[in-house]
């Protein structure tokens, strides 16, 4: 057996288990060929081998060898724990060191199935194909999210969305029994199915005409785009008075249990807690709390529905002055493509969306780009801008409004369909001035402005 073989088999098992034992490393190694590797040669072998390891993606750390993207992300103390006393399932060791190559994917019948789907009826590419199925297979090892959630993921039916309601509830199906028949490092090899934990998908019945559920996705979409979070009540009552409908909020919430909804929310980032739909993000610490704390009692924004229904579009923001002057500036003196100007665009509106810290929000901006100003000069000017943008640009934190919308207006009890509904006093709020000498330079250095870039 040869240096290059041992490698070859460590990087294999490796990727088959995600995390594995030096110790359980040898005795499947005698196992398959008969001879002796105890734990102390595994170790000494991984010490002298560890570059060659890592650059197949195996990492020794500790007793363990650890799948190079679950050594980055440091959840091997998760994948520890979720596998924790579940038994190895040990396939033959030809069918073991396939996985040796990152982009192995067994040719099952679900997996044949499925990219015959994705070619003939839904025109993908031979490329496509592959990487979706990567995805599908790799999402069953995923630890964070639901099933469900893994498969959506793993899916991107963003890509699909103009195909009929049909064919994407047909792809979910057969993309979820792809994911059922992989081998998953969750459970030690074993599929989800041997391992006795399918993914069951949300089968709920649902008397609503699929274009009626599409239309609802609109709104939530819009909705949570405009403000982070919203009660199902607050969804009902726009769609209501805009529609002339009666939908009621529990009808909503049941798309959630519903295969092609709720994969189209998942696709969306958008998430049901407590009776209300939220963006994704809001679910990590004390976003949400923090959120409502900052949106308590201000009116929200309700533009007219065909304007409404634009905020559905994952990169729209309303083509303000303000957002134009920044668009010219940042194309004729920071970036030579306009892909890269629409993509350092669509950032500084969301950092605003989300309601980031100004001065907080400038730095993300330039360090995203990899803007360095020239002078104090182009500094100051590019501050001005943003800061102009921010004034005028829509927040979560003021439900939708901009900061100097929310200056301006006074509770109203106003229709659903106006631009400010009902809401209870509103809370102050400051709209960013230019740079003051002894405020934080918008840099990000955290010194005063004029011991920065304005001293």
């Amino acid at each position: 057996m040869s240096r290059q073989d041992l490698i070859d088999y460590i990087a294999a098992a490796t990727a088959f288990y995600g995390v594995i034992s030096m110790e359980k490393i040898g005795q499947l190694f005698e196992g398959h060929t008969g001879i002796g590797f105890s734990r102390g040669n595994v170790r000494k072998f991984a010490e002298m081998e560890e570059a060659a390891l890592i650059a197949r993606f195996a990492v020794p750390r500790g007793n363990w060898f650890v799948y190079e993207s679950i050594d980055d992300s440091g959840e091997l103390e998760t994948y520890l724990d979720r596998t924790h006393g579940k038994r190895y399932y040990v396939p033959e060791k030809d069918e073991m060191l396939r996985y040796g190559d990152q982009f192995y994917i067994p040719m099952t019948e679900e997996v044949q199935a499925l990219q015959t789907f994705l070619t003939d009826q839904l025109g993908a590419d031979e490329e496509l194909a592959e990487d979706i199925l990567l995805s599908v297979k790799d999402a069953a090892n995923d630890p964070e999210r639901g099933l469900f959630e893994n498969l959506v993921r793993g899916l991107d039916l963003g890509r699909f969305e103009e195909h009929s309601e049909e064919e994407l509830d047909q792809y979910i199906t057969l993309g979820a029994a792809v994911f059922n028949r992989s081998r998953s490092w969750l459970h030690r090899g074993k599929t989800p199915i041997e391992a006795g934990e399918p993914l069951q998908l949300p089968d709920a019945h649902q008397p609503v005409p699929m274009k009626v559920q599409s239309e609802w996705i609109r709104y939530i979409r819009a909705l949570v785009r405009l403000y982070g979070a919203v009660p199902a009540t607050k969804v009902a009552e726009i769609y209501n008075e805009q529609n002339h409908a009666e939908v009621q909020p529990s009808e909503l919430i049941n798309l959630t249990h519903v295969a092609l909804p709720a994969a189209l929310l998942i696709d969306s980032r958008i998430v049901v807690r407590e009776g209300k739909f939220m963006d994704a993000l809001l679910q990590n610490g004390n976003r949400l709390a923090e959120l409502e704390a900052d949106a308590s009692g201000k009116p929200y924004y309700v533009p007219e529905r065909r304007q409404l229904l634009r905020w559905a579009e994952e990169n729209y923001y309303e083509p303000t002055p303000q957002a134009e002057a920044l668009r010219t500036y940042a194309r004729r003196h920071l970036f030579k493509k306009a892909f890269q100007v629409d993509y350092w665009m669509n950032f500084a509106h969301r950092l605003i969306l989300i309601n980031k810290p100004p001065a907080q929000a400038f730095s993300s901006l330039l360090e995203h780009g990899q803007v360095v100003p020239k002078d104090e000069q182009e500094i100051r000017r590019l501050a001005d801008l943003f800061f102009a943008l921010y004034n005028h640009g829509r927040s979560w934190a003021n439900r939708g409004h901009t900061p100097q919308e929310i200056k301006k207006e006074r509770p109203t009890h106003g229709r659903a369909g106006s631009r400010v509904s009902d809401a209870g006093p509103s809370n102050s709020v400051k709209t960013v001035e230019k740079v003051g000498r002894n405020e934080p330079c918008p840099c990000g250095s955290g010194k005063k402005y004029k011991k920065c870039c304005g001293g």
